[in-house]
């Protein structure tokens, strides 16, 4: 069995992932994140995909998207479709 892991971090890239691990506002960033962090630590992708209850193509394609985009691509990209109709003072 082949294993695939991202590129050894560099300090700055650790201490990002950490930052965006902890603070980022969604949880689907928080787990990339993390997943990338685990990914250094030489998790696999089966270990990864179980840790967070997804696929193993899943887990492969956020390493896919961070080796060419770095912390950028953690986050889902703009998708098509209706913009909201709520004004600023309606709940969502």
């Amino acid at each position: 069995m082949k294993f695939r892991y991202v590129e050894p971090l560099t300090d700055e890239q650790y201490n990002d992932l950490k930052k965006i691990m902890n603070e980022a506002q969604t949880s689907s960033v928080r787990k990339r994140a993390h997943a990338i962090l685990l990914s250094d630590e030489h998790y696999t992708l089966d270990e990864i995909a179980e840790i967070f209850s997804k696929d193993r193509d899943t887990v492969a394609r956020w390493l896919d998207r961070w080796e060419p985009e770095g912390p950028l691509g953690l986050w889902d990209n703009r998708r098509p479709g209706r913009k909201t109709t709520l004004d600023e003072s309606e709940p969502e």
